[in-house]
């Protein structure tokens, strides 16, 4: 009985010394308000060459350039005594469109016919032309054109007829009736020249009343407009200046580099709040070349959970009153920053304790840690009452170390998401188009539902503009006048055609 009474006592104080086999510590206490407090995104630039297809804009060189000039029943004075006169008929073909440098050069084919009279004081009238069966005199017409677009996004163009001349010097192409001293080529070269002349102010006003801005206006707001990915991912574009750069040939129109200055991102989250900023005025220059766009992705805290679990389980971890093993780890997001881990154990003794700390994305070993990590205060109280040897610095030392995930293959998932999400159209006719070459994290925040990583991902971009944007609303045709020339031949001499 003596020996019953002197063991019960012993067993307690070696109880309270440390002997305890399950120990459950409570959840560290959560924040009851959840702030962000990850910094404010970081800028990001995207650079894009802008195709502006000013060629589809000009379509109305074929309806207001006139395709007949003249009338062969018309006769018209050659000379100041008024025995001589002529008539000829011209028809233009359409405008062949070539690119040079940063003009448009649109050049058409005249064939025409011509005929010469000569009333003498006594006899018949003498007559004679050319062209007057299917094998016609040709002449070919050019026009230059600088087109481009001013501070308030009109389109202006600076039209200039750059000469109509013979298409050749075979016989074929020059019409003179010699007998009569008639040139009935410069004739109708004079009568072209002034009839295109007379109608390029109009053209050059028309082309300006194409409506450029709004198509723009409509792609400045589609950009402004964060766009949905799913429920809680989120593409913005956040686009804050424009500038266009030197015009030049590509393909088959004339393009300029525009770029647009931006704070491109993919967030998740809830829906980020939408910009009201007006397209702003049209700057001269370039922005630097590339781009670089935040994103974001994130790691639930189960996934971690079973990460971190599958590579430390069965872990042992030597302390000074023998050895215990990982069985379990548990992490949960705290707020302020921070996370809770807890751990599992069992071995020389059992039971749960938790570790608090702020994670953080190592450069170098390309892991997220938390090297912080401190025993919670209500296990660490505990501890201190029952199992202070645990208390020491092998499990915080362990776990600074080992608990830990890796982020590259996060960092992978979220470029191919940003070049996914970024190729896309934004309106009928308007398409975004990135090439991720790269993705660094910038920034790391343990939220409430798991651990929010920020990468910058870096490449080029191209926003693609089709035609169609430029189309103007069809307007009334104006009527070509094919008969009124007659007071420009009047002078029966050529005119020195206008400047480049």
């Amino acid at each position: 009985m003596l020996k019953r009474l002197t063991v019960l006592p012993l067993c307690f104080v070696i109880a309270l010394a440390g002997c305890r086999k399950n120990l459950s510590a409570p959840e560290p206490t959560r924040e009851e308000t959840w702030v962000d407090s990850v910094p404010a995104s970081p800028a990001g630039i995207i650079v894009a060459p802008l195709t502006v297809h000013f060629v589809s804009a000009l379509a109305r060189l074929e309806a207001e350039i006139p395709r007949t000039f003249g009338d062969m029943e018309q006769r018209l004075q050659a000379t100041p005594e008024g025995r001589s006169s002529y008539a000829f008929s011209a028809e233009r073909g359409p405008f062949a469109v070539r690119l040079v440098g940063d003009t448009i050069l649109a050049a058409a084919t005249i064939q025409y016919q011509g005929r010469g009279w000569y009333d003498p004081p006594i006899g018949p009238t003498i007559t004679g032309g050319c062209g007057m069966d299917s094998l016609r005199p040709r002449a070919r017409l050019t026009l230059r054109i600088a087109a481009g677009l001013d501070s308030s996004w009109r389109l202006r163009t600076r039209i200039r007829l750059t000469g109509v001349e013979p298409l050749s010097t075979e016989e074929r192409d020059q019409c003179e009736v010699s007998f009569l001293k008639i040139d009935v080529t410069g004739k109708v070269l004079t009568a072209a020249e002034t009839a295109i002349a007379k109608a390029l102010p109009a053209l050059d006003r028309q082309i300006a009343e194409m409506d450029v801005r709004s198509p723009i206006e409509v792609i400045w707001r589609e950009m402004l407009e964060p766009i949905k990915i799913t429920d809680s991912l989120w593409l913005v574009l956040r686009p804050e200046a424009v500038s266009m750069g030197r015009i030049a040939a590509q393909g088959d129109g004339l393009t300029s580099r525009v770029s647009v200055r931006a704070r491109p991102g993919l967030l998740t989250g809830a829906k980020p709040e939408r910009s009201e900023l007006p397209l702003p005025a049209l700057r001269r220059g370039d922005f630097e070349e590339g781009f670089a766009m935040l994103v974001e992705g994130r790691f639930d805290y189960p996934v971690i959970s079973d990460m971190i679990t599958k590579a430390l389980a069965a872990t042992p971890i030597e302390t000074p009153r023998g050895t215990i093993q990982v069985e379990h780890v548990r992490v949960i997001g705290l707020g302020r920053g921070r996370v809770g881990l807890g751990l599992t154990f069992s071995g020389s003794t059992s039971g749960t304790v938790w570790l608090v700390g702020s994670p953080v994305f190592d450069s170098t070993s390309r892991f997220i840690t938390v090297p912080d990590l401190e025993f919670d205060a209500s296990s660490a109280g505990l501890l201190v009452r029952g199992l202070a040897w645990l208390k020491g610095p092998e499990i915080t030392a362990f776990l600074r170390k080992e608990a830990r995930v890796p982020a590259d293959s996060l960092l992978r998932e979220l470029g191919a998401m940003a070049e996914r999400e970024t190729n896309r159209e934004l309106a009928p006719g308007v398409r975004l188009g990135a090439d991720i070459t790269s993705a660094e994290p910038v920034g790391i925040h343990a939220g409430q539902f798991g651990l929010v990583i920020r990468a910058r991902a870096t490449g080029t971009a191209s926003l693609e503009l089709g035609p169609e944007l430029f189309r103007r609303k069809p307007a009334a045709r104006s009527v070509a006048r094919s008969r009124d020339v007659g007071g420009a031949l009047a002078s029966g001499s050529r005119r020195t055609p206008p400047g480049d």
